[in-house]
């Protein structure tokens, strides 16, 4: 399975779409200096080069930030994250597996995906920068179990059964959650703030067995659940304005919209 990199501002889709554009162009009208495949090696191996030299601060600045990272795993949003959290993103495993890798054997390009290491556990974009880091070392992997371990344990012991919390966001009334069960369902949840301990008392309302769909290619989808005349919608808007919230909740009764609130 291979791992894509997401796509999170419209400026980053701006930017992609010129590139794409201007590759079309290069395959177009055969342009000798359109050389994206051949350059591809060399942005390898500059990125080798920095991760051998243990250069942290050229690394940091050679990325794009927030960096596309698999759900749950540490949230990457700036340099200063990039720096502290080095030595749990490159552990030495990883560092030898980057560094011992072959330019052109172990790394792919996808198009104006970008630059793939292996089957995604690294992104780079068309010009070499850092833009994914989908590969979770055990030291993350550790942290990542006991974040879910103290999540699961703020909740009623009706909700600890999950497989993956896919969301959680807080509006101006309600705190929701959505989480993937084992069953590979989807699981809806919301608690009304004004109570008291919010999170660790049963939940106002529960709905099972949603319906994710995804709106393109960008990454914007939504969750869809259903009881009687009501339809819960909510929204991960990973692309789009710059002042769009990333998650929203709308519901409506007998299709007429009734509630609208994005994350708080």
């Amino acid at each position: 399975m291979k791992f894509l990199p997401r796509v999170f501002d419209i400026k980053r889709v701006a930017l992609y779409n010129m590139k794409k554009l201007f590759l079309t162009f290069c395959m177009v009208v055969g342009l000798g200096g359109c050389l994206f495949a051949s350059d591809s090696a060399r942005l390898v191996k500059d990125f080798i080069k920095s991760v051998d030299n243990n250069d942290r601060k050229e690394l940091a600045d050679n990325s794009v930030y927030p960096l596309g990272r698999p759900r749950n795993a540490i949230h990457i949003n700036s340099e200063d994250d990039f720096l502290d959290n080095y030595d749990v993103l490159f552990d030495k495993d990883f560092i030898k597996k980057i560094v011992s890798s072959d330019a052109k054997d172990d790394w792919s390009t996808v198009g104006v995906q970008g630059i793939m290491f292996e089957n995604g556990d690294i992104w780079l974009d068309i010009d070499g920068k850092l833009i994914a880091i989908n590969h979770i070392t055990e030291e993350e992997q550790k942290q990542i179990d006991a974040a879910i371990l103290k999540d699961k344990e703020s909740l009623p012991e009706s909700l600890q059964n999950y497989k993956e919390n896919m969301l959680k966001f807080r509006t101006e009334k309600y705190i929701v959650r959505v989480d993937l069960l084992y069953n590979d369902k989807f699981r809806y949840a919301a608690w009304r703030i004004e109570r008291s301990a919010v999170v660790a008392s049963e939940p106002d309302i529960v709905l099972y067995d949603g319906e994710r769909i995804f709106e393109g290619s960008g990454g914007n989808n939504h969750y869809v659940f259903t009881r009687d005349n009501y339809r819960y919608e909510i929204y991960e808007n990973v692309i789009g304005e710059a002042d769009q919230k990333p998650y929203e909740l709308k519901v409506y009764k007998n299709n007429e919209l009734i509630l609208s609130q994005s994350n708080y």
